[in-house]
């Protein structure tokens, strides 16, 4: 079992599987396993937490030291962050832009690896699918704007961070000064800095015959070849996936989910393992203003079977026939830091500009600590921890994707603040019931 590969995959024989399902930074890594540097050990998650409350050693290990730093600046003064959060000015209908960067600014583990200059040991300047580090960099000037102890200003303009992202993603260039999806401008960037760090060097030409092998190893109820343990199988398909996505994204915000689809006829099943950056979460269209719903809710509906019939029957092996089949998602492997996209905005298939468009307006509460340990796929492995601390929201007010203002809600060391353009609002400590009705809803 030590050298299975994926169906239609030559590729090196897996290693453990102990050693696939989480890939962490390498600096992280040492720090969870090197007992005589910071002194932790556990799962991934609580490593999270107990980094995220400042119980490991702020210096690096050794292996990354000799990371170039700026000129008469040490590491550790430049990790620690200002007591006042620092505004940023709107450019031009930009605050779409403005709420998605301090949400990434103040995401645990990201913003540290950035302020830290980690990055550069992993920037990937030869990348043709990424930007030849300009967004990786533009972002880590930015967080050493906003976050850096010594600055005196109350808000910056992100003009190099602009200016980068109108020469690199389309949908911004191509209409300047209009207002934007702030999750589809999220979604970009961190592509961005994934492609801007990945870690896999291998010349493309070398790497397009695997990029297009099938992405997902197969379980068919009946075909005894492809037959194998799904924990086997969703290690491979994970494994497949790092071949070529070997980055500080994937380590720290690419989950796996887990898709079955059974035939109705003959109960066939098909299982696949797919990697996701957002975990996109369906809103009850009944949810309108005024009314609230619970984030469980949403993550249920994610969950439920779904009848595929007619157009969009299933081809079933076995049956060797288009039939009506059963289909359900659920989570298998969930990232240390889980990215959720609320689907509020609905379009009508037209294929055109003017297409019209809605907003669903209601409240969903989401409790500042979530446990996902009910929606993990049964046969699922992970046995960590699945309790989540909230550290930032995107709010939009309005009732078009194409207008209205955004602002981002990030909790600090103090508490949580709301950051809205230049200005920044203080809503009160965190754990506080009235702080949490002030960020999240009642």
């Amino acid at each position: 079992d030590g050298a299975a590969a994926v169906p239609g995959l030559s590729a090196p024989p897996l290693p453990p599987l102990d050693r696939i399902p989480t890939s962490l930074p390498e600096h992280v890594i040492e720090a969870r396993t090197s007992s005589g540097r910071v002194g932790i050990s556990g799962s991934p998650y609580q490593l999270f937490h107990q980094m995220r409350d400042r119980r490991v050693a702020s210096e690096p290990p050794a292996a990354l030291a000799a990371v170039p730093a700026a000129e008469g600046t040490s590491c550790s003064s430049k990790c620690r962050r200002r007591e006042n959060p620092v505004g940023l000015y709107n450019l031009g209908n930009t605050c779409f832009l403005n709420a998605a960067l301090q949400s990434l600014a103040h995401a645990p583990l990201l913003s540290d690896f950035f302020l830290k200059r980690h990055f550069v040991k992993d920037l990937n300047v030869e990348n043709p699918l990424g930007t030849k580090g300009a967004i990786a960099s533009a972002f880590a000037k930015l967080l050493q704007e906003l976050l850096q102890p010594e600055g005196t200003a109350e808000a910056i303009a992100p003009e190099e961070m602009l200016r980068a992202l109108c020469k690199h993603c389309p949908i911004i260039a191509e209409q300047p000064g209009m207002q934007q999806d702030a999750q589809e401008v999220m979604a970009f960037l961190l592509d961005a800095l994934h492609e801007d760090l990945n870690r896999i060097r291998e010349a493309r030409e070398t790497r397009r015959p695997a990029r297009e092998a099938p992405a997902a190893a197969v379980s068919s109820s009946g075909l005894g070849e492809l037959q194998k343990p799904e924990e086997r199988l969703a290690a491979e398909a994970w494994y497949s996936h790092l071949l070529w996505h070997r980055s500080l994204v994937v380590d720290l915000c690419q989950g796996q989910l887990r898709s079955q689809v059974k035939c109705s006829k003959c109960g066939c099943a098909s299982v696949t393992f797919d990697p996701f950056l957002f975990l996109t979460l369906p809103l009850p269209a009944r949810l309108k203003r005024g009314r609230k719903v619970h984030i469980e809710e949403a993550i249920k509906a994610f969950c439920v079977e779904e009848r595929l019939d007619g157009s969009d029957s299933w081809g079933c092996p076995r049956c060797d026939r288009r039939v009506s089949a059963s289909k359900r998602l659920s989570l298998w492997k969930l990232p240390l830091l889980l990215l959720v996209h609320l689907k509020r905005f609905g379009f009508e298939a037209s294929g055109a500009w003017t297409a019209p468009s809605w907003k669903i307006e209601g409240e969903v509460w989401t409790p500042p600590q979530l446990d996902l340990g009910n929606f993990v796929s049964k046969t699922s492995p992970q046995r960590a921890s699945l309790q989540y601390d909230l550290f930032a929201a995107v709010d939009h007010a309005g009732v078009s994707p194409f207008s209205g203002h955004y602002t981002a809600s990030c909790r600090r060391a103090d508490g949580w603040w709301r950051l809205d353009d230049s200005r920044a609002e203080y809503l009160g400590r965190a754990g506080s019931e009235a702080t949490e009705r002030k960020v999240i809803g009642p």
